[in-house]
């Protein structure tokens, strides 16, 4: 009966949701359903590159209003959606409602969050994220389960809250006994409508977590829509809140355009929206984590007071070790046992540039096999490409590895490559996925820029970015000389996750003691 009544649930969860996703994004909803159900092999990539309406006088053709709202245009998609006569307002009505939609995220308020305030009491904690595992596997939820394994023993108590209705709106099933004791699900009896009536529900659900377990201090990954929510409710608990900036979003957004189309997206209602909100986000909070110091560096330069904002880098795992006994099964069920195999475990998505490393090996010997280990909407261009530079042969498409097996893809590696493109995201975010390789003494090759600069504390060959000889010259020399970039043990020693709980337990104790 119980089971029954939990599937219910979910099924009140779901079907609305994904009636709400297909009101709002039809053409999306079917394209990420086709992913879903698939693969990112089958489904081409996003419709970007076809069009190039800027400039157009044709401003109220199906393809211009698409895109005009794909870029974040708001404004004249409106005013372009005014001149459309009835039947075509109809037909594009779809398009008004998210837009709408949108726009109504930015309406939330963001609230200042308490400088500090004495809690009498052992510290107790409330973590919120987008994903968490076991449901998602990426560098996001990698960071998230390094610090909370880090943290369990420096605070009293600590709470993981994923946003609502996750895993389920992402079609994952949550588990009936939970195997993440410190994780709570936001799941409603039923999915909301509305923007206003699901921020109510989870702002009510949040409450109720934080009153029922006394929450000290309430700690946000970004974006802004995260640190209005989080911000009403320590608003209401009387407690500070800390929004942890793990990236850029706009700028992120902004990435997934061709260049004809990313200069009108970065004058978009929605790009100088959202990165106003998240300025606004941290100069609101009661404290700021970043991942760099860069970002420590640009807040500095916005007015943000230097003592404010906290550098949590990622960091290296003290658990990660070679494993040669699952490297040397693998690369034999690949075949590539003779092989120099280099690459990197990425999702593919265009800024990480594997374009250029693709290209980059027809100028390396017969004798070297890239390894793809990841998979993303970029997949099936990049394959296209390996078959029409006559490459497909010497470039393997491992796809999406379980979390349990990753140490061993990670070993097969003689070289291990982050190709990212030159752009604002790539210069200032740091990758997680860097630091694996280097704990295990795998030479790295990476695009010279300031954000992995500063995440491999320079211990790595660095070519120029988006040249695929370069990066060739690079990886030859990493294969001749490993030992020439192997990190240092001190730094490895010094870039952990326990010194990063240590940051954040002082921080934590700060917030809640009166000065």
């Amino acid at each position: 009966m119980k089971k029954a009544l939990r599937w219910l649930n979910y099924s009140a969860v779901v079907i609305p949701f994904a009636v709400e996703k297909f009101l709002l994004e039809p053409e999306h909803f079917i394209h990420q359903a086709k992913q879903r159900f698939l693969g990112y092999q089958a489904v081409q990539q996003s419709k970007f590159s076809a069009f190039d309406i800027f400039g157009s006088s044709k401003l109220v053709d199906g393809k211009a209003l698409y895109l005009l709202v794909e870029t974040g245009n708001y404004q004249e998609f409106e005013s372009a959606y005014s001149r459309l006569s009835l039947v075509k307002k109809f037909l594009h009505s779809h398009k008004l409602f998210f837009v709408r939609t949108k726009r109504k995220q930015f309406d939330f308020k963001i609230h200042k969050g308490v400088d500090r305030v004495s809690c009498g009491r052992d510290i107790n904690l409330l973590y919120f994220v987008n994903n968490s595992s076991p449901y998602t596997q990426s560098g996001y939820t990698v960071r998230t389960a390094a610090l909370v394994d880090s943290l369990r023993g420096r605070v009293n108590a600590l709470s993981v809250v994923s946003r609502l209705g996750y895993p389920l709106v992402i079609g994952k099933v949550p588990e009936s006994h939970n195997s993440v004791p410190y994780q709570a699900l936001l799941i409603p009896k039923i999915w909301p409508f509305g923007e206003q009536k699901k921020y109510d529900l989870a702002k009510k659900m949040l409450l109720e977590i934080c009153r029922k377990q006394d929450i000290a201090v309430i700690q946000t990954t970004s974006d802004f829509k995260n640190a209005a929510l989080i911000s009403d409710v320590a608003n209401e608990l009387g407690v500070p809140w800390i929004y942890e900036m793990r990236g850029e979003p706009h700028n992120t957004w902004l990435s997934k355009f061709p260049a004809s189309l990313a200069s009108e997206a970065k004058r978009s209602f929605y790009y100088r929206e959202s990165q106003g909100r998240e300025l606004e986000a941290a100069k609101k909070a009661s404290a700021v984590v970043v991942l760099s110091k860069l970002s420590q560096e640009k807040l500095i330069q916005s007015g943000i007071s230097e003592s404010k904002v906290t550098v949590v880098p990622n960091a290296v795992d003290r658990h990660m070790k070679l494993d040669p006994r699952s490297a040397f099964a693998i690369r034999r069920k690949l075949g590539f046992q003779n092989k120099k195999i280099i690459g990197t475990i990425s999702s593919l998505v265009s800024y990480e540039g594997l374009e250029t490393l693709i290209r980059a090996v027809q100028f390396l010997d017969d004798d070297i096999q890239l390894v793809l280990v990841g998979d993303g909407e970029d997949r099936r261009r990049l394959f296209t490409l390996c078959k029409s530079l006559g490459v497909s042969d010497r470039v393997y498409f491992a796809g999406k590895q379980p979390a349990n097996e990753i140490q061993g893809w990670y070993s097969i590696f003689d070289v291990f490559v982050v190709p990212r493109t030159d752009s604002t995201v790539t210069r200032n975010v740091t990758p997680i996925k860097i630091l694996n390789a280097l704990a295990l003494g795998t030479p790295v090759v990476c695009s010279d820029l300031p954000a992995l600069r500063e995440v491999t504390g320079g211990f790595a060959m660095f070519v120029p970015p988006d040249s695929p000889t370069d990066l060739a010259v690079g990886i030859r020399e990493a294969i001749k000389d490993p030992a020439a970039l192997a990190a240092e043990k001190f730094w490895l020693e010094e870039n952990t996750w326990e010194a990063n709980s240590r940051k954040l337990a002082m921080l934590y104790r700060e917030l809640t003691t009166e000065s």
